[in-house]
């Protein structure tokens, strides 16, 4: 006779269609092709500048953007050409352009300026801030001066060449190249540079400082500079590498057939894949929001974070949406709708099948599961089953017992109703009413997700949540002012936290209840799930995840330009120190630690416009005089981010007769009217979808003058 523990295994051989070591890394790419924004799909570069402002290099335009509206450059801002593919900033906040028709631009006081003496082919600024330019004509290096004039050439070896791109080593030392090869040029003497094993001259040579070491790609692999010579690093490439990107211990490559990711080991490359192989990838640049962003030759941009992993229908065993993510002690199981669910289990991810029912019934479509112990879960579908210990056992509707004669004391029937006993008592939860003992009934207009904790039992309705609490022989109830259709309730560390479809979250701390939705920073009121852990609430939204700290209620998200294959939420669930996150589009997970460590970057904010009775733009000074006919105000704000840009909050703190008022606002377009005469001190801040607020304001001072007859 086979013993239970060979029969589990034999039944999990059966229902374990495929499996695999989850291993390789696979990657989100977010297509932002705004036109908009970038109004062509060849897309030269990407840059964020000091500010926070994204700049795109396309084929047609430059253009600058906020997070929540761009600005393509023209004639009327001194820009004269079309598109242009180098772009840098000095240390005085200056941006450096070179275009398409290999002209000099550089950006100052929200002026472009072109510098035409010569034509350029590229631009590189050393660490001293100085600049170089590489000529397309003549083979000329010019340093620049501090009046952006040309010096005179530093180097006029190579007149019948084109240079395609120098970087300074120091004043009197730098790398250059040209269409016969690099050089290394130091005190007027110059020094084709050579590798005995693969290198042989003539290719176009780029130079890039990373982590302090100089590398050059060439178009048959990657070199690094050291000590006057060049090392073989990476060979592989076969093909021109346009661009190189450090993040982590990982480096990106941008290639003429796709991007090419390394894993960095001390001194040496180790291919980990190629993305985006279908075109060419012109840029990869990285942002202070940790996200990668990959210019192409033909679909625009994309976005990368590479902090999350990806289990999507086309690259992994996950084909279908994950619709319910549920975990035991040792397991996860991520549901579909179909007989169909994931198991992972050390780090092993096995595709395996609803069984049917004893009586050969296959109709396996998949309502609903439910955590009923650390060890079971209930699985609803047009049959009731039980999984325990990764084993299926049916339940019974006609007898009222599990088929294998397992008892327990929660099970959802088919009919969605939820038997629990409850203090020696058996409490029905039903789809219209909750009954007590067959002889106490309570009808609700709709009954929500239930909790039980200590003697009471909450429930959710149209009217609030519902406190249900039997006491002697009497059922008494009080109606908890929780606004909106409630998904589910918890109980963790002495607080009862509820989410919402229309209100987003509440936490309840005995009588006092916190309402947190999109006004604290929440992406969305739709909210799917909620998962305790440690210091943190982890909510699923409508628009993406968010990780609320206990404590002080700040907000983290997690959003689709980023972190997740898709930000409609159907459930989500924390299993060995990893977020897992079900979407229709399939999984994604990341770490409970992603960007806990180095916390949230704190936004900037800008005073971009100042206007006096909606017309008059105002200089801003240290202090800003009108009189009494003159006292409306327009103050428009800009704070660059990509991920917040369409999601900040303002806030003003005025202070005006030693009296301080504190406004909020969704608007970057805030409107003072009617101000009285007198001195005020405004103060302005940001808050950015995570809820982190900028650390440097805006101070502004205005003093309106009274009438004359006012005054003594």
């Amino acid at each position: 006779m086979l013993s239970n523990t060979t029969i589990l295994k034999v039944i999990l051989l059966v229902l374990c269609l495929a499996a695999t070591r989850v291993k390789a890394q696979h990657y989100h790419f977010y297509n932002f092709n705004d036109k908009d924004v970038i109004p062509s799909s060849f897309v030269y570069k990407t840059f964020e500048d000091s500010k926070g402002y994204l700049w795109f290099l396309s084929d047609k335009s430059i253009s600058r953007y906020d997070g929540k509206k761009a600005k393509i450059f023209g004639p009327a801002d001194g820009y004269k050409d079309g598109g242009a593919y180098r772009i840098l900033e000095d240390k005085e906040g200056v941006i450096w352009i070179v275009t398409t028709n290999f002209r000099l631009y550089y950006f100052k006081n929200e002026q472009f300026n072109a510098l035409d003496s010569i034509t350029v082919t590229w631009l590189h600024i050393d660490h001293n801030d100085n600049k170089w330019v590489a000529t397309r004509h003549y083979g000329l290096i010019y340093k620049l001066n501090k009046n952006y004039t040309y010096s005179v050439p530093v180097l006029t070896e190579y007149k019948n060449n084109m240079l395609h791109s120098v970087f300074a080593l120091n004043d009197s030392s730098f790398l250059y190249s040209t269409n016969v090869g690099v050089f290394y040029y130091s005190n007027r003497n110059t020094r084709k540079l050579l590798h005995t094993e693969t290198y042989k001259g003539g290719a176009i040579g780029r130079f890039f400082s990373i982590n302090n070491k100089i590398y050059i790609t060439l178009d048959n692999g990657i070199y690094e500079f050291l000590n006057k010579r060049i090392y073989k690093k990476y060979t592989l490439v076969k093909n021109e590498v346009f661009d190189l990107c450090a993040n982590g211990d990982h480096l990106w490559a941008a290639t003429q057939k796709g991007l090419l990711a390394f894993k960095l080991d001390k001194d040496s490359f180790f291919a980990q894949g190629t993305y985006l192989t279908d075109q060419p990838i012109l840029s990869v640049t990285k942002t202070t929001e940790n996200n990668l962003w990959v210019t192409t030759l033909q679909k625009g941009v994309f976005i990368l974070n590479t902090a999350s992993n990806h289990y999507l229908p086309t690259n992994s065993i996950i084909k279908n949406s994950i619709n319910f993510i549920r975990k035991d002690l040792t397991s996860l199981y991520l549901f579909t709708y179909t007989p169909s669910y994931y198991f992972l289990s050390d780090k092993k991810l096995s595709v395996c099948e609803i069984p049917k029912s004893a009586d050969g019934n296959d109709k396996r479509i998949l309502k609903g599961t439910r955590n009923i112990s650390d060890s079971d879960i209930a699985v609803f579908t047009n049959r009731s089953l039980l999984l325990g210990k990764n084993k299926f056992r049916f339940w019974n509707n006609d007898s009222g017992h599990l088929v294998s004669g397992l008892s327990n004391h929660v099970l959802m029937t088919m009919r969605g109703a939820l038997d629990l006993t409850y203090n020696g008592k058996t409490l029905v939860y039903g789809k219209d009413f909750i009954r007590l003992d067959s002889t106490l009934k309570m009808y609700t207009n709709s009954a929500g997700p239930l909790l039980c904790h200590g003697d009471t039992f909450y429930y959710g309705t149209q009217k609030g949540l519902v406190a249900l609490h039997y006491s002697k022989h009497k059922l008494q109830y009080r109606i908890i002012d929780v606004k909106g259709n409630i998904s589910k309730v918890i109980y963790y560390r002495n607080k009862i936290y509820a989410i919402t479809q229309t209100n987003g979250l509440y936490v309840l701390d005995n009588d006092n209840i916190t309402n947190i939705s999109t006004a604290n920073g929440l992406p969305a009121n739709y909210c799917s799930a909620i998962v305790p852990y440690k210091n943190h609430i982890w909510v699923g939204t409508n628009k993406g995840v968010s990780r609320i700290n206990i404590s002080d209620l700040s907000i983290h998200n997690f959003t689709e330009k980023d972190y997740l294959v898709n930000e409609q939420v159907n459930d989500l669930e924390i299993y060995n120190d990893s977020v897992y996150v079900g979407t229709n589009s399939g999984l994604t997970t990341f770490s409970v630690q992603t960007n806990i460590v180095n916390g949230n970057t704190a936004p900037h904010i800008y005073l971009e416009k100042l206007l006096l009775n909606n017309a008059i733009d105002l200089v801003r000074n240290d202090l800003i005089e009108t009189d009494y006919l003159n006292n409306n105000f327009t103050l428009e704000f800009v704070s660059p981010g990509y991920r917040s840009g369409k999601s900040n909050r303002f806030r003003l703190i005025i202070t005006a007769n030693d009296v301080t008022d504190t406004l909020h606002y969704d608007n970057s377009s805030i409107q003072l009217l009617a101000l009285m005469p007198g001195s005020y001190n405004i103060r302005a801040d940001v808050m950015n979808i995570d809820g982190v607020w900028s650390t440097t304001p805006v101070l502004l001072d205005l003093l309106i003058h009274p009438p004359f007859w006012k005054t003594i």
